[in-house]
């Protein structure tokens, strides 16, 4: 971090995410709590960083947008940022990443001890106390005196539903529930249940008992933990006839969500397209990677993971993307910079909804990094030679132009 903030320049590219969805709750907290400690400019930049979700920019545009004059003052407003715990800060490959991150609710930022003095020490105890009643309020819940259905409707004779297999989120919610974890909680997690469900085809009973294990002494969920703990269940819960009826629906869906031919790609082209969305993704790398002679690593399938969730692709692109990392490297290993820095790519050339379209855009990148590569005659055979690219160069920062160019208007 020390040398990233030493090489901060204004033409630096930047590229923002977020940590998930931010509601009403996060903004009050933000100005209640957070405002205080860091200030006004550093609350601007957090807040003005949410306009450059998705996108790639220069450090120049936010330096003008937030009137910051240089290089130097926009790191102490960042380095604000980072330290309450609002923002993460990555540097790959030239470019940084600004991952937003929510803050804490009232509960959890009165329990941490630095973030807890911080506020005392800007506001003192009198608005501090203040401040802690509107989020420490007594019988907050009440008791519940809502009517249920027959109270309000009478009897009435319940239709049972012929569904095939429906997922029921509801098995899983009741089980946190009486396990102690808090309703918000198990709302929070729900997006990345659903995610590990149609990735590997886990019932309800076999999720809502890795969420309870991965369930920490706070009685919070450590979402990582849980995750992992998917992966090496997979192919035991697979083998159920009621998890493959799962999976063969998840791959009519994507059959009949998109063609398997496009006139744009060549005879390869449209067979990878074809194989991408007949395979689930944990199945795709699996016999991907026995054409190699290995099998996935535990990295390799959080990595596939970290594509459903943090960029919700569909499995159809994923497998394509997959594909493409696995023969681009020599380890043919599914490195997740790698991935980062393609999905980049593709995100700004709005090719990351079809498969076809995602095929279409790595085909012209490769004839695109084709062009920057040397061609020498050796032994009278032509020998190709990868270009080391220069980022002091003005071949480089002619590049850089380039592509500011054909995508700094693109608002994601």
């Amino acid at each position: 971090m020390n040398s990233l903030k030493k090489q901060l320049n204004k033409n630096d590219l930047f590229y923002v995410k977020t940590d998930g969805f931010f509601g009403i709750t996060n903004i009050n907290e933000l100005v209640d709590l957070y405002l205080p400690v860091i200030g006004d400019r550093p609350f601007a930049l957090y807040l003005k960083l949410f306009s450059f979700i998705g996108t790639s920019n220069i450090h120049q545009e936010l330096f003008e947008l937030l009137d910051i004059s240089t290089e130097k003052n926009f790191l102490i407003n960042r380095k604000k940022l980072e330290a309450v715990g609002l923002l993460k800060t990555t540097l790959l490959e030239k470019q940084v990443t600004y991952q937003l991150k929510k803050p804490l609710n009232g509960e959890d930022f009165f329990r941490n001890e630095i973030l807890y003095s911080l506020l005392l020490h800007k506001i003192g105890e009198l608005y501090l106390n203040k401040i802690k009643d509107r989020y420490f309020t007594k019988n907050e819940y009440g008791i519940d005196i809502s009517a249920n259905v027959q109270d309000a409707f009478g009897k009435f004779e319940l239709v049972k539903v012929d569904s095939k297999d429906l997922f029921n989120y509801d098995l899983i919610r009741n089980r946190l529930l009486r396990s102690g974890i808090d309703g918000q909680e198990i709302l929070l997690i729900k997006q990345i249940v659903l995610n590990q469900h149609e990735l590997f085809g886990l019932d309800e009973n076999v999720l809502a008992q890795l969420l309870i294990d991965a369930k920490d002494s706070n009685g919070k969920i450590n979402k990582q933990l849980f995750v992992d703990s998917t992966i090496p269940k997979t192919m035991i819960v697979n083998t159920q006839q009621k998890s493959v009826n799962k999976i063969i629906d998840v791959q009519e869906e994507s059959k009949n969500k998109f063609e398997s031919t496009d006139p744009r790609l060549d005879d390869r082209g449209n067979a990878i397209l074809a194989e991408s969305i007949n395979w689930r993704p944990d199945k795709f790398i699996k016999m991907l990677k026995q054409v190699y002679g290995t099998k996935p690593a535990k990295a390799e399938y959080s990595t596939v993971i970290y594509l459903k969730n943090e960029w919700q692709l569909s499995d159809a692109v994923i497998n394509v993307i997959v594909y493409n990392t696995i023969n681009a490297t020599s380890e043919h290993f599914l490195n997740r910079n790698y991935v980062e820095s393609t999905v980049v790519n593709l995100k700004q050339k709005k090719a990351l909804d079809n498969p076809a379209d995602t095929i279409f855009a790595l085909h012209q990148r490769k004839n695109e990094i084709n062009k920057v590569t040397n061609k020498k005659k050796s032994s009278g055979k032509i020998i190709e030679k990868e270009h080391k690219i220069d980022y002091e160069s003005d071949e480089y920062k002619k590049l850089v132009d380039d592509m500011l160019k054909e995508y700094g208007d693109y608002n994601g």
